[in-house]
């Protein structure tokens, strides 16, 4: 809305700001995830190399790989914080299908990168 005598007041932009806002915690949260995603690679490749390959004469873990095989463990060691009598059966089923599909699209995305 234009203020008084045609000047504009704060309020003209408020929803291209909440637009930014959101654009900006999206583009945020996925810079977030990657940068998340590279530390957890880069330390498992790091203590792997350390620990695992000098004792047991195993190759050593590209980043790449490291955060597949975090992913692998992570993905056979999930737990859901909630009790399942505290959730709805909709969550329920939601949690049996979308979770898998979660870890498999972000190991293709790790894949895709080795």
């Amino acid at each position: 809305m234009k203020g008084y005598h045609g000047i504009r007041t704060s309020h003209d932009d408020e929803p291209a700001t909440k637009v930014l806002a959101v654009f900006g915690a999206v583009v945020g949260g996925i810079g977030l995830i990657a940068l998340s995603a590279l530390m957890n690679g880069y330390v498992l490749s790091v203590l792997w190399g350390w620990f695992v390959a000098g004792y047991f004469g195993l190759k050593v873990l590209t980043i790449p790989a490291a955060y597949g095989l975090g992913l692998i463990v992570s993905f056979l060691t999930y737990r859901s914080n909630l009790k399942t009598e505290e959730r709805s059966v909709w969550v329920n089923v939601s949690l049996v299908f979308f979770v898998p599909l979660f870890y498999l699209f972000m190991g293709w995305i790790v894949h895709m990168f080795m």
